[in-house]
């Protein structure tokens, strides 16, 4: 029976995933750094996201990712990757080593000056889009995950600083970070728009200019990766509710919905 592979839980750092943490002033922009070296094969389920993805591909050891029904894309350079509108299955040999940083919801179509519809699952060569030539090879010079980091975080700080920040942006980081926490509960787009002072409506609107997906899919994407890593830790006995399910049953069929697959294996 041929195994299929597991969701990687970015927030979960391993022996081969580092992950750190972004300045105080990074964080509107930068949800996380983050680093992996596989030592053998590794094959991961990649949940569709809100976040758009700066990777550099350090080893230059060439990977690949599928999305049926579309073919397969190998990566051998490093890669922009917008935001995920459905899962796909990643392979990285052994000796890949990536790093690169996820970025918050919409960040990227501020770096890039693109609409953020246009970035959905977008995957293109990162330095023909920014130029990253020269800060790449720095980064391979570096061999420290958090000398790499300072590095990328310093080029990020350069991009960011006295940028001009629309109020939709700032309005839809407040209200996204709403999501995914436990606790949250089912109506959490109108408790996320009651907080930030503007309709549900209004909100859906700015996160489809901001982020290019609207908040109710956004925070149910959120709840399902809280959720996720409460299974594996609890199972069926963690209180489901407090993510904004009705019950476990109600986690598991929504699974089938985002994944097309249950939640064994996952």
């Amino acid at each position: 029976m041929q195994h299929l592979p597991r969701v990687l839980i970015d927030a979960v750092p391993t022996a081969t995933f580092q992950r750190q943490e972004p300045a105080e002033e990074l964080r509107p922009y930068v949800a996380f750094f983050w680093q992996s070296q596989p030592a053998a094969e590794l094959r991961s389920f990649v949940l569709p996201n809100a976040q758009g993805v700066l990777s550099f591909n350090l080893g230059r050891q060439p990977w690949y990712s599928d999305a049926p029904p579309h073919p397969r894309r190998v990566f051998a350079r490093s890669q922009v990757f917008g935001h995920l509108t459905r899962p796909c299955c990643c392979c990285y040999p052994a000796g890949t080593e990536l790093f690169g940083v996820t970025l918050q919801p919409g960040a990227l179509a501020l770096l890039l000056g693109v609409p953020a519809p246009a970035l959905a699952d977008l995957a293109a060569d990162l330095t023909a889009l920014l130029p990253l030539a020269s800060l790449e090879a720095e980064l391979r010079r570096e061999p420290a995950f958090a000398g790499r980091v300072a590095l990328l975080q310093a080029w990020l700080r350069a991009q960011f600083r006295g940028a001009p920040v629309d109020y939709r942006y700032q309005l839809v980081q407040a209200a996204a970070a709403r999501f995914g926490r436990p606790g949250a509960g089912q109506y959490v787009v109108e408790q996320a728009a009651a907080q930030v002072s503007v309709t549900p409506k209004s909100l859906t609107r700015y996160f489809q200019q901001v982020v290019g997906l609207g908040p109710k899919r956004c925070a149910q994407l959120a709840r399902f990766k809280l959720a996720l890593a409460a299974y594996r830790q609890y199972g069926s006995a963690w209180d489901y509710e407090a993510a904004g399910y009705a019950d476990f049953a109600h986690f598991a069929r929504s699974s089938h919905r985002l994944l097309g697959r249950g939640l064994a294996g996952l």
